[in-house]
């Protein structure tokens, strides 16, 4: 125990990091008595005007500098002139060129580098050339959005049935700070204006206390105050309606200054009115309720027509934004004085499926019951989710047609003839598209669901028909207690949703425990996007998304159930999982190379008792050594930073772990591209469907923001970066940071391709394969 005590307190000797507090490096380089500075604004607020940039060279040295230096921008930005132009500063003074830049017409809302190089014609000393770089921001008014195939039309409204206002697909987003103009979002966008802070997000489901689907909504607050409402186009039917909703407000936690509510009003707007017009206020209620406030409003006086439908949250009669986030919860247009059709009853059709019974409903199996066991103790399922286009096929409450469904039988036997799988094919038309759900079942002691899309429309710029969503309906128990990935197991929860990482749900499936002593263990044959744990609609269900299979296995305990679900799941352990077993890690964010090399000497020696135990030495992750800081200007990792000991100690860092036969792997990133990197472009950058590229880490040290890499697009970095490190010091592992701790992710490509997690995951995997080859097996 002395022992174990000791090489604890030495260890965190080495931890000891110290991370310069600044922001993205200043606009300058320098080397000797030779300094190059760019002076230009760090914001803009419009593509249409060039601005002014100089460039100052200071010379305070005694002789005289010359040289050409050259003015660029990235994605279109242009410097006038383009050409390298020279200069000359005698001893003491400084040249100034001036230059103007003309920034991109589709520049978006988001960081540009614009790159200062001068060439030292002769060289001063060792030094041949500076190269500064000055980050300035968008933030323009009208930044590019998506054209999308879903045109901004009234979109008909079926008759004498209630449909969920929120998953109706014409909408869009209207803003006004208080005395200027409205603005108003393309069709289908969501998110936040990054001028206003005004924001809207359709798919924020809220438990206050129930849980219901709602659209979130921030009033405008930088610049002013202001006023935000989300608009649907629809064409009403001639049956009168009426729009009944909730609203609550976030909760909010000290030090967070409180609320003092917000003002809901529901307007009606004739379809052809002016863009950014207000509609008639046909509901007003101002609440400040953390719970669901039951809402209404008659539409009666517009059957029959084509109009825009706006929910607005306004700040209210003070207009104080504070923390003014409130909800619209599951807006839903009921016929008013019509008996509505109630969700589909279960059919009459039931059949034996391998240990289960399955039940047909009136929508194949989107509304089937499921059921194992006997009566009282049986566990049912009702309905399988899934949401294709923004709405959930599950119950018909959306704009989705169901045309017909197709079911086949797969018999076997030949005395007695057993159903061995079964197959409905759903026909779905939403709007002009139309496409085929197909859901399979398949007789087994584990219930195979298996979920896929097929007849879609082709792919096109910002637009792909896929699962975005598939989940199970109410189940009839509650389980007591859950198993939710690595190590982490619930008694008795209260409701919770845990994301798909590293951290969180670690594994691809979970067990449940129920008061009737039986288990379950559910599994996909994709990363899941979520585990969710919800008592009010009683769902307890992994989601996932993409074409996939769900599996369902029954068992007496989650232990016997896992081992049925490794039969199941066939994947393979990636090679370095068995040489990392059992070690140690050793985790150091800082130090000097030469001195922590000395130091891990020490300890090697020190845990010679585990090489004679027969147990692996350790794994060391070296994580602070990037060339220019730890997780800055990256992809640009090469050579080791210089603050902490010169290139060759680096190397003997390398060797010391490597010669006492521990893991030597140094820490890299390709999640986060920064804007000041070489080579930088929106290109390589992963985007939202909003058409906004979404910004990865924010480096608190520096106040240094980055972008996320496209799926695939670090390749090319990535491999540059491997061999520049393999023939400098052989490393023997190599620790990627973010790919192990975010779930696999959707994203977009600039141009519109879509790119699913599943693709995510097999790109990092495939990343994963070139390192260990490009380092020669290292883990």
């Amino acid at each position: 125990m002395a022992r174990q005590g000791w090489c604890c307190v030495f260890l965190l000797c080495l931890v000891s990091a110290v991370f310069p507090a600044a922001a993205f490096n200043p606009p300058e380089d320098a080397c000797g008595a030779v300094k190059l500075r760019i002076a230009g604004p760090d914001k803009l607020e419009s593509v249409l005007d060039p601005f002014p940039v100089e460039l100052v060279l200071e010379n305070s040295g005694e002789t005289a500098v010359s040289g050409r230096v050259r003015l660029y921008g990235i994605d279109g930005w242009a410097a006038a002139p383009a050409e390298a132009q020279p200069f000359s500063a005698a001893p003491g003074e400084s040249a100034r060129l001036s230059f103007t830049v003309t920034p991109a017409p589709d520049s978006h809302n988001a960081m540009y580098p614009l790159h200062a190089v001068a060439e030292l014609e002769p060289p001063v000393g060792d030094c041949t050339a500076l190269h500064a770089v000055l980050i300035t921001e968008m933030q323009r008014p009208d930044p590019p959005r998506p054209t999308r195939r879903e045109a901004w039309r009234a979109w008909p409204v079926e008759d004498g049935v209630a449909k969920a206002l929120l998953r109706y697909p014409a909408r869009r987003v209207v803003w006004q700070v208080f005395g200027k103009e409205p603005q108003t979002s393309g069709a289908s966008w969501g998110g936040g204006d990054p001028v206003t802070g005004a924001s809207a997000d359709f798919d924020t489901p809220r438990a206050l206390p129930d849980q219901r689907a709602a659209l979130a909504m921030h009033p405008c607050w930088r610049g002013g105050a202001g006023t935000v409402m989300a608009e649907f186009a629809l064409a009403l039917p001639e049956t009168p309606l009426r729009l009944t909703f909730a609203n609550a407000m976030r909760e909010t936690t000290p030090p967070e200054p409180p609320s003092d509510g917000v003002t809901f009003r529901v307007r009606v707007a004739p379809f052809d009115a002016p863009e950014g017009a207000f509609g008639e206020v046909v509901y007003e209620g101002h609440t400040d309720a953390k719970t669901w406030q039951d809402g209404e409003a008659d539409l009666s006086r517009w059957a029959g027509k084509a109009v825009r439908l706006q929910l607005e949250s306004h700040p209210g009669p003070k207009n104080d934004t504070t923390c003014d986030l409130s909800y619209w919860g599951e807006p839903m247009l009921v016929p008013v004085n019509v008996a509505v059709e109630a969700g589909a009853d279960p059919g009459d059709f039931r059949f034996p499926l391998g240990f289960f019974e399955v039940t047909l409903g009136k929508r194949g199996l989107l509304d089937t019951t499921i059921s194992y066991g006997e009566e009282e103790d049986a566990l049912v399922w009702k309905g399988l989710h899934v949401k294709v286009l923004g709405d959930d096929l599950g119950d018909g409450s959306g704009p989705t047609e169901l045309l017909n469904v197709v079911s086949e039988f797969v018999f076997e036997g030949v005395g007695p003839i057993e159903v061995k799988s079964f197959r409905s094919r759903h026909k779905m038309r939403h709007g002009e598209i139309t496409y085929d759900l197909v859901i399979e079942l398949s007789a087994s002691s584990i219930l195979p669901i298996r979920f896929s899309l097929e007849n879609t429309p082709p792919s096109s710029p910002w637009f792909d028909v896929h699962i975005e969503d598939a989940f199970l309906g109410e189940l009839n128990r509650i389980p007591t207690r859950v198993y939710a990935g690595a190590g982490n197991v619930l008694c008795e929860p209260e409701d919770f949703s845990l994301a798909f990482d590293g951290h969180q749900l670690a594994t691809s499936f979970v067990g449940f425990d129920f008061d009737n002593a039986l288990s379950l263990v559910m599994g996909v044959d994709t990363p899941p996007t979520r585990l969710e744990f919800s008592r009010g609609p009683k769902r307890f269900t992994l989601h996932t998304a993409g074409n996939h299979t769900l599996y369902l296995i029954l068992c007496q305990n989650v232990w016997k159930g896992a081992r049925d679900w490794a039969s199941v799941d066939r994947r393979q352990a990636a090679p370095g999982v068995k040489t990392l077993r059992g070690r140690m890690a050793i985790d150091l964010w800082g130090g000097r190379y030469a001195e922590s090399a000395a130091a891990l000497e020490k300890t090697f020696r020190y845990l010679g008792w585990v090489a004679e135990a027969g147990m692996p030495m350790p794994l060391v992750v070296w994580h602070n050594w990037q060339h220019h800081g730890y997780d800055y200007r990256l992809p640009d990792i090469f050579p080791p930073n210089p603050d902490y000991g010169t290139g060759e100690a680096f190397k003997q860092l390398a060797a010391t772990c490597k010669d006492n036969g521990a893991i030597f792997a140094p820490h890299d990133n390709y999640i986060d591209l920064y804007p000041d990197a070489e080579g930088f472009s929106y290109k390589n950058i992963s985007f939202w469907p909003s058409g906004d590229p979404v910004r990865g880490w924010l480096n608190e040290y520096r106040g240094a923001q980055a972008y996320r890499w496209a799926t695939d697009g670090f390749w090319p970095s990535m491999e540059k970066n491997l061999g520049l490190i393999r023939d400098f010091c052989q490393p023997n592992g190599y620790f990627v940071d973010v790919w192990s701790s975010i779930g696999p992710y959707d994203s977009w490509t600039r141009d519109g391709k879509y790119q699913s997690h599943a693709y995510t995951r097999d790109a990092w995997g495939r990343a994963f394969t070139q390192i260990r080859e490009s380092l020669g097996g290292a883990v």
